[in-house]
């Protein structure tokens, strides 16, 4: 009763106290069918890489006007930036959805007005059994027509920032999520 625990700090942060911020946190590699065909991309993150990127996250989000209670949405492939956003937003207590990126706009625009989303996290592009499909301008920009979202973050999934951007709405996660940041 009365007891308090951060995901994050349980997840990230209590390891690399522990002296193993060297040590493998987070190993992807992509569907085979992703991007050219057969090449796998593969990204390792130790604990300490992942404590400075999630860091970094929750710092843009507070840039962004967002805190503990907030909602945002998160439509992404499997890739590190969606667990690198969803440990960002447990970091400070935003409430957040990971929606399943095969999801129509009309279904997407749903959840996102059901959960009263202010953020949408999402890539220009995601993959499936081999085909390129523009997240960002076939999906994310037709559910978001009218909503009370403020904010996208747009992770470059495809390396060519396939994508259009809303002034002063839509940020490049690069351009966003930067740096060193203690939070």
């Amino acid at each position: 009763r009365g007891g308090r625990l951060n995901a994050c700090e349980n997840a990230v942060d209590r390891h690399v106290r522990a002296g193993h911020g060297d040590r493998p946190a987070l190993v992807w590699e992509s569907d085979p069918a992703d991007a050219d065909g057969d090449s796998r991309e593969r990204r390792v993150l130790t604990y300490g890489q992942l404590l400075q990127r999630v860091n970094a996250c929750a710092a843009a989000y507070r840039r962004l006007g967002l805190g503990p209670g907030d909602r945002i949405a998160l439509y992404l492939p499997n890739m590190p930036e969606t667990t690198i956003a969803m440990l960002a937003a447990a970091r400070l207590g935003i409430v957040y959805t990971a929606v399943f990126p095969g999801l129509s706009a009309e279904e997407l625009r749903y959840r996102i007005d059901d959960l009263g989303a202010t953020l949408v996290v999402t890539s220009d592009v995601g993959y499936r059994r081999g085909e390129e499909h523009a997240y960002k301008t076939e999906i994310i920009d037709r559910a978001l027509e009218g909503s009370a979202v403020r904010h996208v973050l747009v992770v470059d999934r495809s390396g060519r920032r396939a994508a259009r951007l809303a002034p002063g709405r839509d940020l490049w996660w690069d351009d966003g999520v930067s740096g060193e940041h203690e939070v």
